[in-house]
């Protein structure tokens, strides 16, 4: 698998209907719920938070990865749990997003969460199969425009999605979505050349990657920042 470009980074935060009264201390082990598969970079920046949580609190810090609907599954089981903090989310930007795309969610974005705070801002790339002819974004788009229709993208969380619809409608091309509940599993599927490209974290995305030398920090940085504009 190739690493084709970097894009703008999402953030992550922790959410859960915790009441805001005092430093919040434990008394018994906490659920953590990635709305995401194993093997993803949700899941990766989730597990290393709840070691880190349970060395602070001296509690057991499970995680729980509750997948589907993009996220929507995961969010819904912290907005239905009592407001006692001991069970927490894992968001990323499609808490924000799933209410434009889901008609019906079975909770309030606005009203059943209490954000507590951002975790990590991984850097997105684009990732292509090894059997893609195309080395780069700009071979990409050519490629496309050559075989309308031909060339397909996955994600497993709109805010991913994006990226792929956003690169279509700037670049004039026509490319077929294929939908996934986590990173993990569409990665699998473009190294074996069933889809041709995805969005994913980094964090999601390296282990899998060619041994072609990573983007600079300088150039990542650099990218961030205009995607941030």
């Amino acid at each position: 698998m190739k690493p084709l470009s970097a894009f703008c980074a999402l953030a992550l935060a922790a959410s859960s209907a915790l009441a805001q009264s005092g430093a919040f201390h434990p008394t018994r082990p906490v659920t953590l719920v990635v709305p995401y598969s194993t093997g993803g970079g949700t899941d990766a920046v989730g597990r290393i938070f709840a070691k880190e949580l349970g060395e602070l609190w001296g509690q057991p810090v499970m995680v729980d990865n509750r997948t589907g609907a993009s996220g929507a599954i995961g969010s819904a089981l912290v907005a239905k749990a009592a407001p006692d903090g001991q069970t927490l989310l894992l968001s990323v930007a499609s808490i924000a997003i799933n209410p434009y795309l889901i008609a019906k969610l079975p909770y309030d974005t606005k009203t059943d969460f209490t954000p507590i705070t951002p975790l990590a801002k991984p850097v997105v790339v684009m990732v292509a199969a090894p059997a893609l002819k195309a080395t780069d974004v700009k071979s990409f788009i050519a490629l496309a425009k050559a075989e309308p229709g031909k060339h397909s993208f996955a994600s497993s969380e709109p805010s991913t999605r994006l990226y792929g619809e956003r690169l279509a409608k700037a670049a004039g091309i026509k490319l077929v979505h294929v939908p996934y509940k986590g990173a993990g599993q569409w990665i699998t599927d473009v190294v074996g050349n069933v889809v041709d490209t995805g969005f994913a974290s980094i964090t999601s995305a390296q282990p899998m990657m060619s041994s072609q030398r990573p983007p600079k920090s300088a150039d990542v940085t650099a990218r961030t920042a205009t995607c941030q504009k």
